[in-house]
């Protein structure tokens, strides 16, 4: 999983660099929303499972995905 997170980070920050920067901002912003909504469909599926294991395994990509979504709101607004 790790693997393709950072691909997919990759392609947006190379998405983002070649756009007008009020264009990139509405990107990240849209990357934003999506991964917060990603992370909340998770924690969901984490409340339909049984084994605890699986639950521990889907909150962790959840919170990584927080993270994400925290790191680029944070770089989003130091370019403001």
């Amino acid at each position: 999983m790790l693997g393709n997170k950072w691909s997919t980070a990759v392609r947006v920050n190379e998405a983002v660099a070649s756009r007008a920067p009020e264009e990139s901002s509405e990107i990240e912003v849209v990357r934003i929303a999506e991964l917060r909504a990603k992370a909340a469909r998770y924690r969901q599926l984490a409340e339909s499972l049984f084994d605890p294991g699986m639950v521990a395994v889907v909150l962790t990509c959840a919170r990584e995905l927080e993270t994400e979504a925290a790191s680029l709101e944070t770089a989003l607004a130091g370019r403001r």
